[in-house]
Parts: structure tokens; sequence; C-alpha cells
């Protein structure tokens, strides 16, 4: 088996999910799958107890679109909210002596059998394997590419879904230390019923190319992810930890290294004084095709839009400029956390998205900084 490994992350998925989730969500973590002739195999490496409802694979075959979910098979029977992990969930044709691979523990791989007619990831006729998309309910995580035998996605299970009191009217007007800094003033959004998706209402007009000046603040250390798609700035006593794919940037960092572990390894809860940022981009085409092409609105709407149908609601969103850069914003307050996301087109056809979490009352310290960060990315 030729072994190629691939992540292609939908971040606006990936965004989306991580500024909701926080205290009783459950962390990002990794899954791979091994693709060939007779299995398809779905391997979470050791994450502790996570929740795989919902996780389906969805293929084209002769025009019409298919989903397989992995509650669908007896042989899985298990409580898909609770796992724990390491573990394995085989689909295998029944004559197949491919053997398993070797990252599945024996003693907690779980395997389906299935006719030759059941095969759906395979396209006998071809003899490759078919394109795969990896969905969470209906949200996209990610691709495994036609011909690919292995592919990896990060998983995040949409689970928190918090109203904010009905008497709940508080303002938010961040005052950045920067120069040319936005003022946001928002008031409550209107309940309202959104389509998931729509044509954005005007086209961004593109960034032009520019080489500006980095204006980190005093004491800020230059980070690259291991991939050097991009580099920024951070406060130097950060921590971070680098989840970034081939292509795409992906790094977590915050304030603690508790609370770095916590977002990495179990449920992060956030106390007063607790800061967290993700830091993610790439070129457009990293992004899913319907929300690469809008650019920055369209991404942000994408993120409103999932968020939303969620049942989470939102305090605030809107469209403003970093420095001449075209970017958007929106922002959650909850009882438990805030929350706040801010998208950014750094270079032509290349976006940012940065999302921060706070305990309740304090997300302007995380915005001051999301700004800040966003106008020291510099693209590789």
């Amino acid at each position: 088996m030729v072994n190629f490994r691939r992540l292609i992350t939908s971040a606006a998925v990936l965004i989306t999910l991580l500024v909701v989730s926080t205290t009783a969500a459950q962390n990002p973590f990794d899954i791979q799958v091994f693709i060939d002739t007779d299995t398809l195999t779905l391997y979470v490496p050791s994450a502790g107890n996570v929740s795989l409802d919902g996780f389906g694979y969805q293929v084209l075959i002769d025009g019409e679109t298919s989903m397989y979910r992995l509650s669908q098979y007896p042989a899985f029977g298990v409580p898909l909210g609770s796992l724990r992990t390491p573990i394995c969930f085989q689909l295998r044709r029944s004559t197949s002596t491919t053997p398993l691979p070797n990252a599945c523990p024996r003693n907690a791989t779980l395997t389906q059998e299935l006719s030759a007619a059941d095969i759906f990831w395979y396209d006998m006729v071809a003899r490759v394997p078919r394109v795969i998309v990896l969905v969470q309910g209906s949200e996209v995580l990610g691709y495994c590419g036609s011909g690919l035998n292995v592919c990896e996605a990060l998983f995040i299970p949409p689970t928190f879904t918090p109203t904010l009191p009905a008497t709940d009217t508080p303002t938010f007007t961040p005052t950045l230390n920067a120069t040319n800094t936005p003022t946001l003033t928002p008031t409550r959004r209107a309940t309202r019923t959104r389509t998931p998706t729509r044509t954005p209402s005007r086209t961004p007009t593109p960034t032009p190319t520019r080489t500006p000046r980095v204006n980190a603040p005093a004491g800020w250390v230059i980070e690259t992810p291991f991939n050097e798609v991009f580099t920024y700035y951070r406060p130097g006593d950060w921590f971070t930890a680098d989840r970034s794919p081939s292509t795409f940037g992906v790094i977590l960092m915050a304030n603690s290294q508790v609370l770095l572990d916590a977002m990495t390894q179990t449920n992060a809860h956030y106390v007063s004084g607790d800061l967290s940022i993700i830091v993610s981009g790439g070129a457009a085409d990293s992004y899913m095709t319907s929300v690469s092409q809008g650019g920055v609105e369209s991404i942000l709407e994408y993120i409103i839009t999932s968020t939303e149908n969620a049942g989470i609601e939102i305090f605030d969103s809107g469209m403003t400029e970093i420095d001449g850069m075209t970017a958007g914003y929106m922002i959650i307050r909850r009882d438990d956390a805030e929350s706040a996301a801010l998208v950014v087109e750094v270079a032509p056809e290349f976006h940012v998205i940065l999302s921060g979490s706070s305990s309740p009352g304090e997300i302007e310290d995380a915005t001051q900084l999301m700004w800040q960060i966003a106008r020291t990315v510099r693209v590789n």
C-alpha cells in the first residue's frame, strides 16, 4: 500500500466550532482514515473520552450523493457519544485478507463485514478510492482525495448550545492601542432565520499586494507554523501548540500552560484571566470552495450561519478594515465564557482566521490581542 498523508481542513467549519466550543464542548482531536480496496478504517488516537455522534462518510456514486454514518452499522453498536480511545471502526469486505492497520489496537477495533455490493469507498471500474467527504452531522470536516490511501482530519464536535439570558443587553467597545483601530459598538442582534448557504451581498474588493511594516508590541516574539505558510507575532510569555496540516497553519495558544493543555487534551474551562487564541491561515483553496469564492465576507457569513444553526446566539458581527486589510468579526457572549472570531485577508486570496475565548466579561482582552496579531501576519 502506498502511504500518502494529507489533511485538507475545512477551516471555516473548524474555526466556527472552536469559537463556540469551550466549557461544555469537547476539544478537537485527530482522526485518521485508512483506505484500500477492501477496507475503510477510521482510527482515533488516544484522546481520552470522545464523541463520534453524527460522524459519517459522504461519496458521489454515479452522479448521486450517498451518506454512510457509523451509527447505521450493527457492529458499531456502541455509545458513539462517549468512546474511550484509542479505537478503530473498520468497514471490511467479508472475503478480505487485508491486515488491520498497525495503528489500530486489536482489542479496541470494531469490524463490520460487508458484501462486495456495499463497498462504497472504492471505484472498482477506475480501480481507485473515491473522493470521501468526512462529515459530522451536516458539517464538512475534511476530504479524502481520490487515490489517497491515508487521510487525516481534525474533529471538533459541536456539543454546546447555550442561549443568552433575555435580560442581557451588554455593550462592547474594545479600545486597541495600535493605530488605525476599529471601534465596535454593537447592539443585540435581532432574532432571524438564516439559510445555511447564501450568495454574499457583495463581492469584496481584493486586497492589493502590500509589504506592510511589522508593528508588534514590545516583548512579542515571531512564530511560524511548521509548514512555514506564514509568520506572525505573539506575546512572548504565551504557550503554543502547532496543529498544522501540510498546507494550512493552525496554532493554538493560551496565556497559561494549564489552559493550553486543557484545550488540546480535555475540556477547557475559563476562569478570570484565562485567554486563548487560535490562529489559522492559508490560501483560498485551503477553504471549502463555496466559502473561498466570496473572500472575507463569505467566510464570515459561513461562520455566522453555522454558529446560528448550532443554536448559539451571536451578540454582534460586521465587516471592518485593519490597516487597509478587509476584515470581518463575530462576538459571542455567554454565561460561562465568551468568544470572538476575526477573519482577515492579509494578502490576495490568503485568509487568516483568529478565534479567541475568555471568561465572561473579558473577551475585549482577547480581541485586542487578535487585532494586534492580525497586523503582524506575513505570508511566506
